[in-house]
C-alpha cells in the first residue's frame, strides 16, 4: 500500500523530455464514483390503518421468540371484529419504541388483508403490537388503547 502511494507521487512529479526537447508532464486521471449510485426510490405505498381494508384470512401461529410458555396461546382467541379494532386503534411505532415498550410473546395471529386492491401480510403479537408488510416495506404498529388491553396477553409498558 505504501509502495503504491510512493509510486503515485513519483509518477506525478516526474517530467519527461520528448524528441523535440520539450518537457512533458505525466498526468494521472483519478476516476471517482458519482456520489449517489443507488437507484431512485420507488413510490412506496404504505398501509394506512385509517382507510378501509378487508380481512381475507386470520390464522393462529407461534412466533419465533424467547417466550417459552406457549400453553397460554391456546386461550388467546381474536374474532375478525377484534382484529379490525386492533388494526384501527394502533399507531405506527419505531424499532426502539417497540423494543423498549412491547413484550414479544410466542402467540401470534397471521392476517392477510386487502386495501385499495393491494395485499398485505400482518402479524399480530399477543404483546399488543403488530407488523404489516406490503411488498418491500414492513412497518410496526403498537396498540396503546386501554380499551384493547383485554384483547392481548401483555400490554405495552408505559411510565
Amino acid at each position: 500500500m505504501v509502495r503504491n502511494i510512493f509510486m503515485l507521487f513519483f509518477l506525478m512529479s516526474c517530467n519527461q523530455i520528448n524528441n523535440k526537447g520539450e518537457t512533458a508532464s505525466f498526468h494521472i486521471k483519478i476516476d471517482s464514483l458519482p456520489t449517489n449510485t443507488s437507484p431512485k426510490p420507488k413510490n412506496v405505498i404504505r398501509f394506512n390503518n385509517q382507510l378501509p381494508f378487508e380481512i381475507t384470512s386470520i390464522r393462529r401461529s407461534l412466533a419465533n421468540s424467547t417466550d417459552e410458555d406457549t400453553t397460554k396461546c391456546a386461550d388467546w382467541i381474536l374474532t375478525q371484529q377484534q382484529v379490525e379494532r386492533i388494526i384501527k386503534n394502533a399507531q405506527p411505532i419505531g424499532g426502539t419504541e417497540w423494543d423498549l415498550t412491547f413484550s414479544v410473546l410466542s402467540c401470534k395471529k397471521d392476517v392477510i388483508l386487502l386495501q385499495e386492491g393491494r395485499q398485505y401480510e400482518l402479524g399480530i403479537n399477543a404483546g399488543s403490537y403488530f407488523w404489516i408488510s406490503g411488498g418491500d416495506t414492513t412497518e410496526l404498529f403498537g396498540d396503546y388503547d386501554k380499551r384493547d388491553k383485554k384483547l392481548f396477553l401483555a400490554e405495552p409498558y408505559v411510565e
